[in-house]
């Protein structure tokens, strides 16, 4: 039986952010990038780590141009150039920097679909790593509970603020809610509740974060936001896992 004829590779360039890196070998590296015109794409890098590689960098933090050879229908992309366009040195060299910028890159890790342009959410993602190059450290939790809350609306997976998910009645602006993330956002009283109220204060700031406005926000605010996105990631986590299966 003849073999069946191998599929064309194609080239292509697009930015990119490296969201996570996995040392094989002695000399390899399988990288996970968020890319401006691939959305998330898994990519063999053959002997990036030699010393005499002229594959270029491929640093966290820092936006990429990368050369990738694309096989359709393959999940894992060869890597063939890459160089630094924009680099952050001052996320890697300030330790609470480092920490929220490493959050950011793995909410995009977890949230952004394989192989899936989503330009908006690079755009984002790279948004929030500049805001933290420059912000103040009180400000550091607004820029990444409004990247949160932004990132899950680009990609459809927005938290309800408004009414609730269950039956769809709104609720009044100036009052407090029942917040579930997992189950998308409010749910009112009648359809059950849930155990974690949401101040009104907060819940107007947490609205107008996810519509584009950065709210400043006190400790106790932030901790509700991060703590609302990161269940609503953890719920999105389980339904990959359910299709996986």
């Amino acid at each position: 039986m003849p073999r069946a004829p191998r599929k064309a590779s194609v080239s292509t360039k697009t930015e990119a952010l490296v969201v996570r890196r996995v040392q094989v070998g002695e000399a390899d590296l399988m990288v996970m990038a968020l890319t401006r015109a691939h959305g998330q794409v898994s990519i063999s890098a053959r002997g990036a780590r030699r010393a005499t590689s002229k594959l270029g960098p491929l640093e966290p933090m820092h936006t990429l141009e990368v050369g990738l050879a694309l096989v359709p229908g393959v999940e894992i992309a060869k890597l063939t150039e890459s160089k630094i366009l924009r680099p952050r040195m001052r996320l890697v060299d300030d330790p609470r920097r480092l920490e929220l910028a490493a959050r950011v890159l793995s909410w995009a890790r977890d949230l952004v679909p394989p192989l899936s342009p989503e330009p908006r959410a690079f755009d984002l993602v790279e948004g929030a790593l500049d805001d933290l190059l420059v912000a103040e450290p009180d400000a550091f939790d607004a820029v990444i509970v409004s990247l949160g809350l932004e990132l899950l609306g680009a990609l459809g997976l927005g938290l309800e603020l408004g009414a609730c998910v269950a039956c769809g009645t709104a609720c009044p602006r100036r009052a407090s809610a029942y917040v579930d993330a997992m189950r998308g956002g409010l749910v009112c009283r009648s359809c059950g509740g849930a155990r974690e109220i949401l101040p009104m204060a907060t819940r107007m700031k947490l609205l107008s974060a996810a519509n584009g406005i950065r709210p400043e926000l006190d400790a106790a605010e932030a901790a509700v936001g991060v703590r609302i996105v990161e269940d609503a990631i953890n719920a999105q986590r389980g339904v990959r896992s359910r299709r996986a299966k």
